[in-house]
């Protein structure tokens, strides 16, 4: 070990310092997340509001509902609604929005042994298990393919709000998802069913419970625009 390397030196004096043994290092550690059954989430104290739990769930139904999508204003990324068939987002002083982005917001009747509740997948979680972007046409009935999340078995991370104990509200909202595919195939369903991925272009890929990556905002549309920008900034040789 070398004695003299400057990380050692700079252990040396934190040592010294007297408030360095009194320190609760242990605040600074990453918080567990429980993995819990459906009864327990349905009765949790108030001490869960705004934390997260951890369950396995299998999606008997995707709810039919006309809420399924949501619009996003494309330089805030807040939920915007159509005003007379146009978009405009108040928080950009009321900037037309022509082009807004279509999300996924998908409700879903899930159970497990104990139970059952209500889960909304956001765009981000849907697009996970789906693998496609919201249809971009102006159909307004929900899209017959997320249909085959039915029937299939789920690791789900869920928000828990102050609605779902004080109003005892059993509907939760999914901060991450993935498939358990063992289980699944257990049902028949075989694991190289395939989506129609003609009706929308291929997300991006899966992640993982513990580490989530920022939400990408960026549209099929937005991608081929600006693959039309580098191949235009090209030189002829």
């Amino acid at each position: 070990m070398k004695y003299d390397y400057h990380d050692v030196a700079n252990l040396r004096k934190m040592l010294r310092q007297p408030m360095f043994a009194k320190y609760n290092f242990t605040t600074q550690a990453e918080e567990k997340i429980e993995t819990l059954s459906i009864a327990e989430i349905r009765n949790l104290g108030i001490n869960y509001i705004e934390k997260e739990v951890i369950c396995q769930i299998k999606v008997n139904t995707v709810l039919e509902t006309i809420y399924w999508n949501f619009y996003q204003c494309s330089s805030c990324y807040k939920e915007i609604e159509p005003v007379q068939g146009l978009f405009k987002c108040y928080r950009c002083a009321d900037r037309n929005v022509p082009h807004p982005y279509k999300n996924w917001k998908l409700s879903v009747e899930a159970e497990d042994n104990s139970g059952r509740i209500e889960i909304v997948l956001m765009d981000r979680e849907a697009r996970t298990i789906l693998g496609i972007y919201a249809p971009t046409n102006n159909e307004e009935n929900m899209p017959s393919i997320v249909k085959l999340l039915e029937n299939r078995y789920y690791t789900v991370k869920l928000e828990i709000k102050r609605s779902n104990i004080e109003q005892k509200s059993f509907t939760y909202v999914a901060t991450g998802i993935f498939e358990n595919p063992a289980q699944t195939n257990k049902t028949g369903i075989s694991e190289t069913q395939t989506l129609n991925e003609s009706a929308t272009e291929t997300s991006g890929s899966g992640y993982h419970l513990d580490d989530f990556s920022q939400l990408n905002f960026q549209s099929p549309d937005v991608k081929l625009k600006n693959k039309k920008k580098r191949s235009l900034g090209k030189k002829k040789k």
